[in-house]
């Protein structure tokens, strides 16, 4: 039985995970946990977003919270963001009662170093930077965000909503489920290249991951959608660099086209990368609905979009999963979630969330 590599994801949308941006003390880290490289960086308050109650959102965050956030990740800060990485290795054997394999925990997961030499070379299809231009340049970004003391570094897309405000990334880029710790400082932005941010910082107003990232670590649920802020010009995320059209319940076995922001060896995180080929079905022994494709992107990756039907000329395509984890067994192979009707009605209860 293989182990998977990366981090958690939840089911079933009655019980998603919603979260709106609120000040509170930061959370204290997890025991291990090692500290973030931030001795030098300058003081910043920590801004935290909070749960929601079962009655309704708590309320929204204000002009002075958002900016908050946005002055938290100086360059430097992003710059010593931890990738959300997988293990190296093995993981341990699945379990004989049904669940699927047995895992360190989440925060630990973030913090283990990728064995050197473990990516492939580099090529078209298997990974290599993106110099064609295009919209895809624009709607991908990275996404920063802290855990307790700690700051991480994921990927993720600008989605054509209604709300114009909507990013879609991997649920263990949102919340750790071992810990039920939720991101603080949550933030994206798009077009990012060698520590600047083109298009400016697009602060989480609201955050939503499936409950089966967060209470079982489903893998096959492993995405989340966030509502974000305007940036500091005052504009909303499509009005300011677009939106990529997505699907759920699409055809199976496609052409994809993989974007990202891997920071492990060979790649360093400060330039997009890609990888190209036709997506196949997960037949481990477990039933799954995940899909995979050859790839050397490593961690930073996660939450990356993956296109069907992807336009080089124009950088366009329909979002039909993302970076989600790999198989200990099977390295230079990333695997996705399928977006099905659980993705679909979780899109649908964010993109209808109002912005601040």
């Amino acid at each position: 039985m293989r182990a998977r590599l990366v981090v958690p994801a939840l089911a079933g949308v009655a019980a998603m995970l919603a979260i709106t941006a609120a000040e509170s003390p930061a959370a204290p880290p997890r025991s291990g946990a090692q500290p973030a490289q931030q001795a030098a960086l300058p003081p910043a308050r920590r801004v935290v977003q909070r749960a929601a109650t079962s009655s309704g959102p708590a309320a929204g965050p204000s002009r002075v919270t958002l900016a908050a956030v946005r002055a938290y990740w100086t360059r430097e800060r992003m710059a010593a963001a931890r990738p959300a990485q997988e293990p190296d290795a093995g993981i341990g054997p699945a379990l004989a009662d049904g669940v699927r394999f047995t895992r360190p925990s989440a925060l630990r997961t973030y913090l283990r170093t990728l064995a050197p030499g473990r990516a492939a070379a580099q090529s078209p299809g298997r990974g290599a930077p993106w110099t064609g231009g295009g919209a895809v340049v624009r709607t991908t970004g990275k996404v920063f965000f802290s855990l307790g003391a700690d700051d991480y570094a994921c990927s993720g897309s600008s989605v054509d909503s209604l709300d114009r405000s909507t990013v879609l990334t991997a649920g263990h880029c949102v919340v750790d489920p071992e810990s039920g710790t939720t991101a603080t400082n949550w933030v994206f932005v798009p077009g990012y290249v060698d520590g600047r941010a083109p298009y400016g910082i697009f602060p989480a107003t609201h955050l939503a991951t499936t409950a089966g990232w967060r209470t079982a670590e489903d893998f096959d649920v492993d995405l989340a959608f966030a509502n974000v802020g305007p940036n500091a010009a005052g504009r909303l995320l499509v009005d300011a660099v677009g939106g990529q059209a997505i699907a759920f319940g699409t055809a199976r076995g496609q052409g994809t086209f993989a974007f990202g922001y891997p920071a492990a060896a060979p790649w360093t995180g400060e330039r997009l990368v890609y990888c190209s080929g036709v997506v196949v079905q997960d037949t481990t022994s477990v039933p799954s609905t995940d899909q995979g494709m050859s790839c050397t992107m490593t961690p930073g990756s996660s939450g990356g979009p993956w296109f069907s039907r992807f336009d080089p000329r124009t950088g366009r395509g329909t979002l039909t999963s993302l970076t989600s984890f790999s198989y200990s067994d099977r390295p230079g192979v990333l695997w996705g979630p399928y977006l099905g009707s659980v993705a679909q009605a979780l899109f649908a209860s964010v993109a209808s969330t109002t912005t601040a």
